[in-house]
């Protein structure tokens, strides 16, 4: 089987979520079928990254990204176009497109993201699939909420658009393939039943992310994430300012060290706080894992399932989150992490946490053992059950 990818950033290195799940998908899918990637780029030395994905695919092709203030981009949205897909609309990346279908001939294309969904009249005839990384206008929705009051009606605006612009893709490809049950019944609910959809979770890889040894002397909290995304800014912000201090009332030489790639002025700040300490990108997440007492995950913006949990999960740590946070994850409260909302409540449970050494290894243990549970291979071959199931019957040789 040939399966394309219709992609919007290259996905190596495997360190933000979507990334993780696409190269892990690749990774498998490759061992027995020939894969080919159509991405878009932002920098030159991102060009440097289709090298280790041609371990896996037979070609990769990859094609500036339009500005995020290019002239094309902001005319689609004064004429209605969500900003998401304006961005990601290109003359070249179709032309790039039509020139991989007519040399690679795929069986199937799998669309990363909604926004992709743009390219769709260059697939006429390849069945499609929609890989649906969260229900997008559900975050929007819930960026509106905690923005600041001036924004708020553009964010609304915009996920009013993401909302159209998605069940729309949703509705012309031949199956949607959801992160979780959450996000599928939410899927089925707008589009009263009329969208064809299949679940797969994404996994983890177990082996590669062995537990961390237990920190039972220091007071350190750990939050990981791509901190230029906005739901991961304002995780941190609502954090350091609004519970961090709560915590330190109680336990006053905690510390919170934030750990990911290309942190944002207002992430950057933080670090005037002398209990904050911000990392910018490492080279390995783990190193910061094992030297926290516990991970923290207080997002309240969220769609689909958090990679960060899972990882942390495989790697025995300690685990506090929002709800939001470990939405479609099927994770229980007080067996694999601990569920708290709002400052007072996240405060409280960071607190037991900490205090307590005999639950955190209790809930590490039993994070590790659901982590297991999710495999990648399992994964990869509910993927190529949904691949099954829209191609059409193979004729007997």
């Amino acid at each position: 089987m040939r399966v394309l990818f219709l992609t919007p950033r290259l996905p190596y290195p495997p360190d933000r979520g979507g990334e993780i799940i696409i190269f892990n998908f690749l990774k498998h899918l490759s061992a027995c079928h020939e894969v080919a990637v159509v991405s878009f780029y932002d920098r030159p030395e991102e060009l440097a990254n289709r090298a280790p994905l041609l371990e896996y695919c037979v070609r990769v092709d990859a094609v500036l990204r339009p500005g995020k203030l290019s002239p094309a981009v902001l005319l689609r949205c004064l004429v209605g176009s969500s900003y998401s897909t304006a961005r990601h609309t290109s003359e070249a990346y179709r032309r790039a497109l039509r020139e991989v279908v007519r040399d690679f001939r795929p069986d199937i294309a799998q669309i990363e993201i909604f926004f992709m969904g743009t390219y769709l009249g260059e697939l006429t005839g390849i069945p499609t699939v929609l890989h649906m990384h969260d229900v997008t206008w559900v975050m929007w929705d819930r960026m509106a909420e905690v923005t600041r009051p001036e924004l708020r009606p553009l964010v609304a605006l915009e996920a009013a658009r993401i909302r159209r612009d998605e069940l729309r893709v949703c509705g012309a490809v031949d199956v949607c393939v959801p992160v979780s049950e959450t996000d599928e019944r939410r899927l089925l609910e707008a589009s009263d039943g009329s969208v064809r959809s299949t679940v797969v979770v994404p996994g983890v890889d177990a082996e590669a992310f062995e537990p961390v040894a237990p920190v039972e002397t220091r007071h350190d909290l750990v939050f990981v994430g791509s901190m230029h995304y906005l739901p991961n800014v304002d995780a941190a912000e609502f954090f350091v300012r609004e519970v961090l201090p709560l915590i330190a009332g109680e336990i006053p030489d905690v510390t919170f060290t934030i750990v990911g790639t290309r942190p944002s002025g207002a992430v950057r700040r933080l670090a005037a706080d002398a209990r904050v300490r911000v990392t910018g990108a490492v080279a390995d997440v783990r190193p910061y894992y094992a030297a926290a007492a516990a991970t923290v995950v207080p997002l309240r913006i969220a769609g689909g399932v958090r990679m960060k949990i899972l990882e942390a999960m495989a790697l025995a740590v300690p685990i506090v989150s929002t709800t939001i946070g470990a939405e479609g994850l099927g994770l229980t409260n007080g067996c694999e992490l601990l569920l708290a909302d709002g400052a007072q409540g996240f405060a409280e449970a960071a607190i037991r946490l900490l205090r307590d050494s005999g639950l955190r290894r209790r809930l590490a243990a039993n994070a590790r053992a659901a982590a297991v549970r999710r495999s990648w291979t399992a994964v990869g071959a509910s993927l190529e059950a949904v691949y099954d199931s829209i191609l059409p019957p193979r004729r007997p040789a």
